[in-house]
C-alpha cells in the first residue's frame, strides 16, 4: 500500500469517527461553554457584593467643571 493511500485511508477514517460522534462532540462543547458562563456569573455574582459602598457621599460640588479659557 503506498503512502498516499494510507494518508486516505486514514483521512476517512477519522471523517467516519466525526460523523459518527458528531453530536456526542457538540454536546461535550455545549456544556463545557454552559459550565463556563456559569462559573462567570458567579464570579461576577460575587465581586459585585463587594463593589458596593455601605455610606452615602454628599457633595455640593459640581461633578464636571467647565474648562475657563
Amino acid at each position: 500500500m503506498s503512502l498516499n493511500e494510507l494518508n486516505h485511508l486514514e483521512k476517512s477514517s477519522h471523517d467516519e469517527f466525526l460523523k459518527g460522534n458528531f453530536w456526542f462532540f457538540h454536546s461535550l462543547m455545549f456544556w463545557g461553554f454552559a459550565t463556563v458562563a456559569a462559573i462567570e456569573a458567579q464570579m461576577f455574582s460575587f465581586v459585585q457584593k463587594f463593589n458596593r459602598r455601605a455610606e452615602l457621599e454628599f457633595n455640593t460640588k459640581p461633578a464636571i467643571l467647565q474648562n475657563c479659557c
